[in-house]
C-alpha cells in the first residue's frame, strides 16, 4: 500500500541482516565518498565516523536550502537526515549490546546514554556564503 512503511526493530534472519547491511551500503556510496571497507565498517569509531560525514552533508544540503541555492534537491535533503537518523540508531544499537555484554573494547571506556534523542544539528553557514570579514 502506498504511503505505509513498515520497520522492523531488528532483522530476524540472516538473510534480512544480509540485505540490510547492502542496501546499508548502496545509500552511503550514493551520498558520500567512502571506500568500500569504510562502508563495511560496523565498529562504534567507523560509525562515528559516518555520522559526522553525514551530518556535514546535511548541514550544506540545508543551507543550499535556505538560501535557495539551485543546486538544492529536497529528495537527497530526504535521504541524507534518513540515512543519518538510520547509522545514529545503529551505533545506538552496537553501544547498548557492549553494555549488555560488559564489553567495552572499541570505546575506550565511554559509553554514551543510549535513550538520549537523536542530535539535534546546528545551524552553519558555509564559508563560501558567509560574507568576508571585515
Amino acid at each position: 500500500m502506498r504511503g505505509m512503511t513498515t520497520t522492523k526493530a531488528f532483522p530476524t534472519t540472516s538473510a534480512e541482516t544480509l540485505q540490510d547491511d547492502q542496501r546499508r551500503r548502496s545509500e552511503l556510496a550514493r551520498f558520500l565518498p567512502l571506500w568500500p571497507a569504510e562502508r563495511a565498517d560496523l565498529s562504534l569509531s567507523g560509525r562515528d565516523r559516518i555520522i559526522r560525514l553525514l551530518a556535514k552533508a546535511l548541514r550544506h544540503e540545508r543551507c543550499r536550502g535556505v538560501v535557495g541555492h539551485w543546486a538544492y534537491d529536497l529528495a537527497r535533503h530526504a535521504a541524507l537526515l534518513r540515512i543519518y537518523k538510520a547509522e545514529v540508531r545503529g551505533r545506538r544499537g552496537r553501544v547498548s549490546e557492549a553494555v549488555e555484554s560488559g564489553t567495552n573494547s572499541e570505546d575506550h571506556g565511554f559509553l554514551p546514554s543510549t535513550d538520549l534523542p537523536l542530535p539535534l544539528l546546528p545551524p552553519h553557514i558555509p564559508n563560501d556564503i558567509a560574507p568576508p570579514p571585515s
